[in-house]
């Protein structure tokens, strides 16, 4: 029902069943930050998220991706920060941000912190570069991801 609400658009009344719900589910949580997140509303977001019983990798990287997608990359950082384990996805979404604002110096210095990195995260750093008009950091950067036997399929 919570979802139906989301979807068409609906947002006091996907609320307001959320206060109601006697028991709140990882999976009704997690709708309901996503939810206010795609609908731009971080300082809701961000109240719900704290008011969590239990956060997995889906609510972390979910308050991460909002706060990039409103180019507010110091709150994506604070959130990112406080992570318990960060993934992929995490590293990406971050990366990704900084390039966005246009803070590659930030983007490369995290990128060099991942102590594992994938074809994604290499073509993040790489569009970064590009996104921002630095076609030789980018050419260089495609160069070492090759020889570091990192390949696209």
């Amino acid at each position: 029902m919570m979802g139906g609400y989301m979807v068409y658009g609906e947002k006091y009344l996907a609320m307001e069943l959320f206060d109601k719900m006697p028991e709140r589910s990882i999976v009704s949580w997690n709708s309901m930050v996503s939810w206010l997140c795609s609908d731009g509303d971080m300082e809701r977001a961000q109240s719900i998220f704290e008011c969590m019983p239990v956060r997995n990798e889906v609510s972390w990287n979910t308050m991460i991706s909002g706060y990039v997608g409103k180019g507010d990359i110091r709150n994506a950082k604070l959130v990112f920060d406080r992570m318990p384990e960060k993934s992929m996805v995490s590293w990406t979404a971050m990366i990704s941000g900084y390039a966005k604002v246009g803070e590659l110096s930030s983007a490369n210095k995290l990128f060099g912190l991942m102590p594992v990195k994938n074809v994604v995260t290499w073509n993040a750093m790489i569009a970064g570069y590009v996104q921002n008009n630095m076609f030789d950091e980018a050419l260089s950067l495609f160069h070492e991801m090759l020889r570091n036997g990192v390949y696209t399929k």
